[in-house]
């Protein structure tokens, strides 16, 4: 009783959607030059619009943050090291 009850749901929330979506992109892909595409890729255009429906209707913030693993003194001395090499006409490989 509940796999007949999971594969209702999957085909109800995934399979479905996935399918309007591949006739959905193909109807359109009849006027506009675009590929045709199979239920596989229809249900993976479905799954990329329900992630980014959820995402931007979400409450939280998503936050990434990159640590260089250096302090903000060292990060500023290591900028304050570059130079920027300056623009020459003529290219160094002789002809």
């Amino acid at each position: 009783m509940m796999a007949f009850a999971g594969i209702c749901l999957a085909a109800g929330f995934i399979v479905f959607p996935g399918y309007l979506a591949m006739y959905g992109w193909n109807y359109l892909a009849g006027y506009i030059e675009f590929p045709f595409i199979n239920i596989y890729q229809g249900i993976i255009l479905w799954s990329i619009v329900a992630i980014a429906g959820y995402i931007a209707n979400n409450k939280k913030k998503y936050i990434i943050e990159m640590s260089s693993g250096m302090t903000d003194e060292e990060l500023k001395k290591v900028i304050d090291n570059i130079k920027v090499a300056p623009f020459e006409e003529e290219p160094r490989i002789k002809k």
